[in-house]
């Protein structure tokens, strides 16, 4: 006869145990495995860094290659060495034939050596960029006549298409700077006219507004005020008349001139 606790085991049956089986424990739970967010990061990391060294390697080599493979051809092959005027040119040094040391400076050459330098004759031919061919002389000779001097041509000047535009386009800027500035004048003097204005009518009104001790209103400061209104109103009046009459005289001057020239 088993045990009780056996039996209890063998009716219950297989429960599973508590990082798996059939339930599921609690760390897994049958969602499978997966990586960290970490672990991901760490590896597109590395991929990128592999990825980046390979390429720089490749590039190293190819390098490499192309330097050995222009140095094997320059041994092989000495026909394949840097042309004399590209050499005049940039102004470089080389060895001629006789192993004597020429030096190419602004487009002529000069030999160190057991020669001596009245023997020109022997020289190396160096072939002149600026120098026109046989063939370009003659569609050339009358440009050189003008303005030419060792085969190096000079520009003249010409006279600037856009002369009088640019004139023009000066004119019209100075009179809108002229006309600004005027504007900016009357503008400042309305401003002052205005201001004055303002602080003659503040006095007027002061006076007006004047009261006494009593609080009544000051009659002499009003008098004062009308009698220099009333003299305002009558030189402005004044000054009306004697243009009129002014006015007046010049149309009698203007009729009498057509009758003196008719008698």
């Amino acid at each position: 006869m088993a045990p009780p606790g056996a039996q209890r085991g063998a009716k219950s049956g297989p429960r599973g145990g508590s990082r798996g089986g059939s339930r599921g424990g609690s760390r897994g739970g049958g969602k499978g495995f997966r990586l960290a967010a970490r672990t991901q990061e760490a590896m597109l990391t590395s991929h990128c860094c592999f990825s980046a060294q390979k390429i720089k390697e490749q590039l190293v080599h190819k390098a490499k290659v192309k330097k050995d493979y222009y140095k094997q051809l320059a041994k092989e092959d000495p026909d394949l060495e840097t042309p004399d005027y590209v050499k005049e040119i940039f102004g470089e040094r080389t060895i001629d034939d006789q192993g004597n040391i020429v030096d190419y400076e602004s487009g002529s050459k000069r030999k160190r050596g057991d020669e001596s330098d009245d023997e020109e004759g022997d020289d190396e031919k160096v072939h002149d960029l600026d120098e026109p061919s046989s063939e370009e002389e003659g569609t050339h000779s009358e440009t050189e006549s003008k303005g030419t001097q060792r085969g190096k041509f000079t520009r003249t000047v010409r006279p600037n298409p856009f002369k009088k535009d640019v004139e023009k386009q000066h004119i019209s800027k100075e009179a809108a700077q002229k006309e600004r500035e005027e504007a900016l004048k009357l503008k400042e003097k309305q401003q002052k006219e205005r201001k004055n204005y303002y602080k003659q009518r503040k006095e007027v009104r002061g006076k007006m507004m004047a009261r006494n001790s009593k609080g009544q209103p000051k009659m002499g400061s009003q008098i004062n005020l009308l009698l220099d209104k009333i003299q305002h109103d009558v030189a402005l009046e004044n000054r009306k008349e004697k243009k009129r009459l002014k006015r007046k005289e010049q149309r009698n001057k203007q009729g009498q001139q057509p009758q003196d020239v008719e008698d």
